[in-house]
Formats: structure tokens, sequence, C-alpha cells
């Protein structure tokens, strides 16, 4: 069975004239990517995939299907959830250890890799270059990076991406809700989305900023720091679209030789639970739908300029990135 298409639109065929991927390097990433390979180097056995997780934009499925369909091992924020976890390898002397979730019987660490204190306890107890965990799923692009490097295995990088309008407006709106989020902000929970785009609780070109070494709220991005994040991507990163979600992750398997090594195109249970995950997934949302051209629309790319001309960017080289995985 093949799997399900999810996005209307589909991503456009890699222009004719593109033969060989740009490996040029730029020299200007920053030094939290030395440990991550170059996306044109061949994937080797003892790399780690890493996943930068930004909100909203498709990560959580993409963490279901490595645990329900893979049943790979992952280093992500649901292996902290204690309450619903069944010892797996115990017993083990170490504190970061694997263990087997409740929900979906999948496989994790019991870390929350969103805090600098769990990335600290993954360098002390060396689990990087143990090779126990198949993925590391996790919001601190930078903050991990010095995971990865001499001695340690380099890391593949991948990020799924969205339009910044629309993850901005899903954000808000989630935000909203979230009450049960330890980050919940009451005042949002009054707020309008008129207003909230107009105050500081709206980020301005977050993906820009996080590429660039979490560049300080205090710091105005510039055309530089665009330029920046763009050699990152291209250099460093894997890209998906949130747009085209299913040849994202299929891009994905197929680039970390997932594809073939899990049957994904040939075993129709594996297929199947594909397609269930990300007919489950959140795609299209379930919040007011704000057009293109309209105040708060055209108000939201004012203030995520960069992250619009990065996205763009990221489209152009899905395109280009198909070379890759030929």
């Amino acid at each position: 069975a093949a799997l399900a298409v999810v996005n209307a639109a589909e991503p456009p065929k890699r222009r004719m004239q593109a033969l060989t991927y740009n490996q040029t390097t730029s020299g200007l990433a920053p030094a939290y990517t030395a440990g991550y390979s170059n996306v044109w180097d061949g994937v080797q056995e003892s790399e780690m995939p890493f996943f930068w997780y930004v909100g909203r934009s498709g990560g959580n499925t993409f963490a279901r299907i490595v645990a329900e369909c893979l049943k790979a091992t992952q280093i992500s924020a649901k292996g902290d959830t204690t309450d619903t976890l069944i010892p797996y390898n115990s017993p083990n002397p170490k504190k970061a250890r694997v263990i087997q979730h409740q929900d979906d019987m999948g496989y994790y660490y019991n870390v929350n890799p969103n805090t600098k204190s769990s990335l600290l306890l993954l360098a002390e107890e060396n689990v990087m270059a143990e090779g126990t965990a198949d993925i590391l799923i996790s919001p601190r692009v930078s903050d991990a990076g010095f995971l990865f490097g001499n001695p340690n295995p380099n890391a593949r990088m991948m990020v799924m991406l969205r339009h910044p309008v629309k993850r901005e407006i899903d954000e808000f709106y989630w935000r909203q809700g979230a009450v049960w989020d330890p980050h919940f902000d009451v005042q949002l929970a009054t707020m309008g989305i008129e207003t909230f785009i107009q105050t500081n609780k709206l980020i301005d070109n977050f993906v820009v900023r996080s590429l660039n070494n979490d560049l300080p709220l205090s710091v105005p991005v510039s055309d530089e720091h665009v330029e920046i994040a763009k050699n990152v991507l291209r250099e460093k990163f894997v890209v998906g679209i949130f747009e085209w979600y299913d040849a994202s992750i299929e891009r994905f398997e197929k680039y970390l030789g997932w594809y073939d090594k899990y049957n994904v195109g040939t075993d129709d249970a594996m297929s199947t639970c594909h397609e269930s995950v990300i007919a489950d997934g959140y795609h299209f949302g379930i919040t007011p739908p704000i057009e293109p051209g309209t105040d708060v629309w055209s108000k939201i790319v004012i203030r995520t300029w960069a992250d619009v001309e990065l996205y763009t960017y990221a489209k152009h080289l899905f395109g280009e990135q198909g070379l890759l995985v030929q």
C-alpha cells in the first residue's frame, strides 16, 4: 500500500538544470554545527540521526512513526513521562536507559532532551557513543551540538519546516488552550490574535534565530543572519516541508536508509501504519482560518520576514535535495 496523501499540493519536480548538489562549504555555519555531518557526505551507520523539532510543524507525528511503525529507539520528550513507563532493559545502573511506553509500546530513553540538564546527562553517560539510540528528537538545535563530533559520532540533521505565518497562527491558538502545559500563559487565554501579533509573546523569526546559535531577542535579525541560516540548512540539514508531509517523511527515511531497512515501501503492514499515523496527525489544524492578504496575515509576515524568506528557500532546497537520495 502506498503512503497516504494528506496534502493536496505536491512538491515541485527538481529543476532539470540542477545536475549536482551544491557542496560548497560557506564557512558561515556556527561552531555548534561542527559535529553535524554535511548532507552530501555518505551516511555512516555509526552516525546519530537528529530531528530538530520545530513546534507545530509535524514533529510529533514523525516521532509517532518512529515509535509505532519503525519501533526504533528514540530520545525525545515523551520518554520522560515517568508515570506511564515500563522498564525495558532494567536493571541498569545508569540514569539514562531505554524504557517502553504504555501509550504506544514504543522504545524511548527516559530523558527529556528538551532540557539542558538532560543533554548533559546524555553526555555524562556517553549515550551517543553507545549506539543504543536510533534517533534524537529535540528542539535544542544549538545546545545539543556538543554531543556530537570526535570522539562521539556525528549527527545527521533533519527538520520539518512549515510556512511561518501558519505556524505562528497555529501556535497561538494551541497555546491559548494548552492549560496542561507547564509553560501555559494565562494572558493568552483572553487575548485576541490581533493583539498577540503585536506583543513580544510572538517570537519573531524563531527559525532563523535558532540557526544563528539562538540569537537573542534583543538583537534584530539581519540579512546576514538569513544568509547564515540558508547555508546551515543547505550544508547540514535534510529539509522536509510540512505542506508536503508524506514526501518529506519518505525523503527522511530514504536518506537514512530506513526506507529499505524497515521495508516501508514493500511491507503492507508498515505502509498501513504510516498511513494511519499520518492521517491521524495534526496537519490541517482546527484553528480559525486566516487567509493570505488579511490584515493579521500581513502583519505576521512583516514580523517573521526572515523566517518567510528562509521557508521559501527551504522549498527550493527540498527539490534540490532529491539528488541526495537517488
